[in-house]
């Protein structure tokens, strides 16, 4: 099975940006003897030599290949890696290992995996990973992760992320379509559609996450959802750092586009529905240079009072952590840490993990912690 061409968004924006999705996928490449390569006809395969690398055929497997060298081309030749959609397992369409630079994947489609990319960094070892081009890709129904990039030095352009969601290993889990963690990045002319969380778990279109990573570009994409989230959470793009966000259009989130800190720069940015414009992360003076569109009616915010409160009835495990979510977007630590400790007592790993984080990243002090663990058995106790 070729694949042959990118899917088309259900979105009334789509015409703004689809000159900008023409991908390759429609042009046949000519024949060179630089197209020479080594052809993979099934996986599991390892990529242990520089090289050029393609895709003979379409491959229906669990498993997927592994880049552990520098110096790489991976061309799927509009072939695909398709996996199993299974929400309950772990595996990735190509996993780069640590050290393993300048490589290139490019002209084709991974569907069904944990994360259909998956790029590793040796942060504090002599393996450091750089250098990685993603082109012209279909990441689809990947359900962590469609990109998950830990590197410096990155292009991730003119690729579709599409139905990105849905592990059930991990409680809450978060659904990002592309993640980087790193610097000196592009991210431009991709669409990103359709990423969805399980449960109270929140969902990101577009994630760089590295807080010094200041040299990045998120620019010309068009990231959406048809449906809102309501009664949770979600982002277009989330930036922890001072990257330049621009010229993108983004319709359906909670959260349009969010810039933790002060740095972070933005512009000429076309917004659409977003759901809780003006309040809480939305409230932010750089939206003065992105245009805001509405059709009626647009969705109450997720973190609205009432509409976190509605969902006692529906989950006390789910209101205790979108609970303990408002309360750390208003940078009340100790609260935010009461209420995850009340989710975790309901079962939700996510939860603990992110109430001892607190106390890791000293955000609360040791006894306060304690302090929060009485208080939520109280709490619990009060809300049978």
């Amino acid at each position: 099975m070729r694949f042959s061409g990118y899917l088309r968004p259900a979105c009334g924006l789509a015409v703004l940006t689809m000159g900008i999705l023409a991908l390759a996928y429609e042009r046949a490449q000519p024949k060179t003897d630089a197209d020479a390569c080594v052809i993979i006809t099934k996986t599991p395969f390892e990529i242990k030599k520089s090289g050029h690398y393609c895709l003979g055929n379409s491959i229906v497997s669990s498993t997927g290949i592994v880049v552990a060298a520098a110096d790489v081309v991976l061309d799927l030749k509009r072939f695909c890696l398709i996996g199993p959609v299974d929400p309950g397992q772990i595996n990735y369409g190509v996993y780069v290992q640590p050290g393993s630079s300048r490589i290139a994947i490019r002209n084709g489609c991974i569907r069904g995996f944990f994360a259909g990319i998956r790029v590793l960094n040796e942060d504090d070892g002599p393996r450091r990973t750089s250098h990685i081009s993603i082109t012209k890709m279909t990441l689809q129904e990947n359900t962590f992760r469609g990109g998950w990039i830990d590197a410096d030095d990155v292009d991730f352009s003119e690729n579709v992320v599409i139905n990105t969601g849905g592990t059930t290993l991990y409680d809450n889990a978060y659904a990002i379509g592309f993640e980087l963690t790193g610097d000196n990045c592009r991210v431009d002319h991709n669409m990103v559609a359709e990423t969805h969380a399980r449960d109270a778990g929140e969902s990101v279109g577009i994630a760089l996450s590295k807080s010094d990573a200041d040299h990045c570009r998120v620019s010309h994409n068009l990231i959406y959802n048809r449906n809102p989230s309501v009664p949770y959470r979600s982002f277009g793009v989330w930036t922890d750092n001072a990257s330049l966000v621009e010229a993108n259009t983004v319709e359906k989130f909670s959260y349009a586009i969010v810039q933790v800190g002060s740095t972070g720069k933005r512009n000429k940015n076309i917004v659409v529905d977003e759901e809780c414009r003006g309040q809480f992360y939305a409230n932010d003076s750089r939206s003065s240079h992105d245009a805001f569109l509405s059709k009626e009616p647009v969705s109450r915010c997720p973190d609205a009072e009432e509409v976190i409160e509605s969902l006692k009835s529906i989950s006390r495990k789910a209101y205790f952590y979108r609970k303990a979510q408002s309360f750390q977007m208003k940078d009340d630590m100790k609260n935010a840490t009461v209420h995850f400790l009340s989710a975790a007592r309901l079962g939700s790993e996510e939860a603990s993990r992110l109430a001892r984080r607190n106390v890791d990243l000293g955000l609360i002090s040791q006894a306060e912690f304690d302090a929060a663990t009485r208080q939520a058995e109280g709490l619990a106790k009060t809300q049978d």
